[in-house]
């Protein structure tokens, strides 16, 4: 078995995790092209190539917490409201008419 050999103690945190940037990217295009509008997307289409750990588990309930917490790609300043319902997740770009009657 190789191992491997450091000249300092790794970081705790583990590294950020770009499988899907490139998705969620799009995912945050189609949503600035129709404000307003629920754009509804399913597991493989957020995370090509990648399979559910089991059937208990619900990641895209996390890909919503991670956009309704502005978190990268979702940080550039717009306000975006997320829902899971079922396997889908429904995103949308609230656009500046609702967010000045709030």
């Amino acid at each position: 078995m190789p191992f491997t050999t450091h000249e300092t103690l790794p970081p705790q945190k583990m590294p950020r995790r770009t499988k899907g940037l490139r998705e969620l990217t799009a995912y945050r295009d189609a949503m600035h092209k129709n404000p307003g509008l629920w754009i509804g997307a399913d597991f493989h289409d957020l995370r090509p190539g990648q399979r559910i750990a089991s059937h208990r588990s619900n990641p895209m309930s996390s890909i919503a917490v991670l956009i309704r917490k502005h978190k990268h790609p979702f940080d550039d300043g717009h306000t975006y409201e997320a829902y899971c319902r079922g396997v889908r997740l429904y995103a949308r770009l609230v656009p500046d008419e609702e967010k000045e009657q709030q």
